[in-house]
């Protein structure tokens, strides 16, 4: 996912926020996965096993985020963008 948020066609029509937290959400999938084999490789100590708990919190946060990071505005916040321009009022900054 990281990769096509860097490409170059791509800058086009995604923000970069949407890059920066598919590189998070990228570096908390690895932290999640060493986290687990490391507490099962050392049969479940309880902190490690909290650590673990605590990185899927972290991942459904990121992957949350990104979730609607990529979500296409609604109806209304297109004809309210559009009347901003035609009315010649403040152009509204890309998201």
């Amino acid at each position: 996912m990281t990769g096509v948020c860097h490409s170059p066609l791509m800058r086009r029509y995604v923000s970069p926020r949407v890059g920066k937290l598919a590189s998070l959400a990228s570096a908390v999938v690895c932290l999640q996965a060493t986290l687990g084999i490391t507490t099962l490789i050392y049969i479940v100590p309880t902190p490690l096993a909290a650590c673990h708990q605590a990185g899927s919190v972290l991942l459904l946060t990121a992957m949350a985020a990104l979730a609607v990071s990529l979500r296409r505005p609604s109806a209304a916040a297109r004809q309210v963008r559009a009347a901003l321009v035609h009315a010649g009022g403040p152009r509204p900054t890309k998201v």
